[in-house]
Order: C-alpha cells, then structure tokens, then sequence
C-alpha cells in the first residue's frame, strides 16, 4: 500500500502542476476526478477497496496541495 501511497502524492503533485492549480481551486470535485483519472491510469481500470480508494484519496489531496504550493510560490 506504501507504493500506492506515494504514487498518488506524486500522480497529485503532477496534476497540479500539470494544471497549474492553485490551493483555493482544490476541493472535493477536484480531488474525486483526479481520484478517476489516477485509477484510469495508474492502476489500469482497477477498482481499489474502499478503504484503499479512502487512503489514495488522501494521498492525492496532499500532492494536489504540495504541487499547487509550488505553483503559488513559483509566481
């Protein structure tokens, strides 16, 4: 699972910077698509448990959080 974790701070980190977000643009809405595409494309289509997708949600929220920071301070 520690994998899986840092894989969606990271997929979150890149999203963010890839849609130059910044960290009042992220919400619920956000973090649930980004969510989608994660399982789409990193884990292949695979559905993870509820607890798993709970974990993984947060995950990406704290990468959405890290990568947008970085947008802000980069100007």
């Amino acid at each position: 699972m520690q994998d899986i974790h840092t894989l969606a701070v990271n997929f979150g980190r890149f999203v963010a910077e890839r849609d130059e977000l910044h960290v009042d643009e992220i919400n619920e809405e956000v973090v649930e698509q980004v969510t989608e595409e994660f399982i789409r494309q990193v884990l292949k289509g695979e559905r993870p448990s509820d607890e798993e997708l709970a974990q993984i949600q947060v995950a990406i929220e704290h990468g959405l959080i890290d990568g947008a920071t970085v947008n802000e301070m980069e100007g």
